[in-house]
């Protein structure tokens, strides 16, 4: 699939897979509050299953919010971050898709956490997330990067990562979280 085209026709089989919620735009405290109760309202009948996929969005439009080269002027003279949010369900799987154009660099952590997770035992993700809490802490970070953990944890699955390099400045890029109800 051409990251471009985050969902084409041929991707969609109206017959298995349903589109629950789509959204591009801002990533503001009003829309993720507008999308979490979205996601409530549609998950109603299974909360255990909300929980985990509000949660996982959350942890993916901080970081959407923290790596975005597109970005809205709002009224208050600060940047929003742009991103694209899809959640779809076949069946009992969720896949929660976030998307949005990236900074180089922004790309290039992704890539390179998304990688080590997939290259460790899911057993082993744990220990991963305090080791990683650990080095932040002890050099002063403002973070730790450890919020793609924390959602493969959540998923029981690693993240789908998609890149495509606009140029050498900034990439579009595409996460999905697949999700067993």
């Amino acid at each position: 699939m051409h990251p471009f085209l985050i969902y084409t026709p041929e991707d969609y089989s109206p017959t298995d897979e349903t589109i629950l919620l789509y959204y591009h735009g801002a990533f503001d405290a009003a829309s993720l509050a507008a999308i979490g109760e979205e996601l409530k309202q549609k998950l109603q009948d299974q909360p255990q299953v909300s929980w985990k996929i509000f949660a996982i969005f959350i942890e993916l439009a901080q970081n959407i919010m923290r790596y975005a080269e597109e970005c809205n002027i709002c009224t208050r003279q600060h940047l929003d971050a742009v991103g694209t949010c899809m959640l779809r369900q076949q069946g009992d799987t969720y896949r929660l898709t976030m998307a949005n154009i990236t900074n180089r660099e922004g790309c290039e952590f992704v890539q390179t956490r998304c990688a080590e997770i997939a290259q460790t035992s899911p057993q082993e993700w744990r220990k991963m997330k305090g080791r990683l809490r650990k080095e932040a802490l002890a050099k002063g970070w403002d973070g730790a990067g450890i919020g793609l953990i924390q959602t493969a944890i959540w998923a029981e699955n690693p993240l789908e990562l998609q890149v495509y390099h606009v140029n050498d400045k900034v990439g579009l890029m595409s996460l999905v979280a697949n999700i067993k109800a």
